[in-house]
């Protein structure tokens, strides 16, 4: 549960410093990182906005191999396609993607 709310935490911060927009598209463009504390480490996420999209989120991490880093691979797929971190939790991985 902690590492989905930590990667969702991360892309809330990135988007909202960015958010703040222009008059020439929705996002601030650049790429924006947070650290947090996970359940086997740091988290790092960097997510790089154009003016009017979300065009690459990258995780680094040592959560555990096909649990955690399962969940925050298909987060970051998640958010890429909808555009958006209002975005469900996965499944068999509930936990660790709320």
């Amino acid at each position: 549960m902690k590492r989905g709310k930590i990667l969702i935490v991360m892309l809330i911060f990135a988007l909202s410093i960015s958010a703040a927009g222009s008059a020439k598209g929705v996002y601030k463009a650049g790429t924006y990182s947070v650290e947090v504390d996970g359940h086997n480490g740091d988290v790092k996420v960097e997510t790089t906005f154009d003016a009017n999209s979300i065009v690459k989120v990258e995780a680094k991490h040592d959560e555990t191999k096909g649990l955690g880093d399962t969940a925050i691979n298909k987060m970051i797929e998640s958010v890429i396609e909808k555009q958006s971190t209002d975005i469900d939790v996965i499944s068999g991985a509930t936990v660790s993607s709320k």
